[in-house]
């Protein structure tokens, strides 16, 4: 003898809608979510990664890889020095969450730029494409840190200063390296190249150096006009070269600042 729940059971299981209903019920739901609409939930796991521990975690975890590490130490021509500039240092700068530490962080690249400059015209292994690359990546990074320093200087006096006197004292102690980064430029890195070597020329103390100067700077301009193919070029280029001299003469006023009061104290 069947159980009476298990007769039942069976007989509710071929209990089916009829299409009448299903197409009832399916307009009931549709005209309940237009008037329902979902409202969006935020995360309880968002508050956690808006944390600056797990934001420095996820950075520490990605700059900690094996090849990240190497990359850091890549010279222009090598295979990882493309993941070290595109990649790891963008990454590194947009944890910089500060406009001092921004700052700091511009003039630190543009210093990096100097250093890959020095270490691969020493070892003589340099091809005509990796030393215009890096000319144009260091005019970008050395106007780039001298911006920051200008605007830092409105906001943070005392941080500029010292940004500044660490960004001058690299264009002073490393002005040979400009000087051979400018000698690979092209017409559009040749603003800020004539800049930095008119402002290196000013600062030099002997008559010797600001001829040698001087000179660098009359054929990168010759450079300049020789890929120039008219006027209206011509009255950007100037343009371009009058604001490259306002940040860099800026940059030395801080730095200058910076050195008197260190010997006022």
């Amino acid at each position: 003898m069947i159980h009476p729940l298990t007769h039942l059971e069976e007989e509710a299981m071929k209990i089916r809608l009829s299409d009448e209903e299903r197409l009832r019920l399916r307009e009931h739901l549709e005209h309940y979510m237009l008037a329902h609409p979902l409202t969006p939930i935020a995360s309880p796991y968002q508050r956690y990664i808006r944390m600056p521990a797990f934001i420095f975690t996820a950075l520490f975890l990605v700059v900690s890889s094996g090849g990240v590490i190497a990359a850091k130490g890549a010279l222009p021509g090598q295979p990882l020095y493309g993941l070290k500039v595109d990649v790891v240092e963008p990454l590194e700068g947009a944890f910089k969450f500060t406009h001092e530490a921004q700052t700091e962080w511009q003039v630190k690249l543009a210093t990096t730029r100097l250093l890959e400059a020095e270490d691969i015209h020493a070892s003589g292994a340099i091809s005509s494409s990796t030393a215009a690359d890096l000319s144009t990546r260091f005019a970008r990074s050395a106007a780039r840190a001298a911006t920051e320093v200008g605007a830092l200087a409105s906001t943070s006096p005392s941080r500029a200063r010292k940004a500044a006197h660490t960004l001058d004292t690299s264009f002073s102690d490393h002005a040979r390296a400009v000087e051979l980064l400018s000698s690979t430029g092209d017409a559009s890195t040749t603003p800020v190249y004539s800049a930095l070597l008119t402002q290196d020329s000013e600062n030099q103390e002997s008559a010797e150096a600001p001829t040698l100067r001087a000179a660098a700077v009359t054929s990168s301009i010759e450079v300049s006009t020789a890929n120039t193919s008219s006027h209206k070029d011509e009255d950007k280029n100037d343009e371009d070269y009058n604001h490259a001299r306002k940040l860099f003469a800026r940059v030395h006023m801080l730095a200058g600042e910076s050195d008197k009061r260190k010997g006022d104290n």
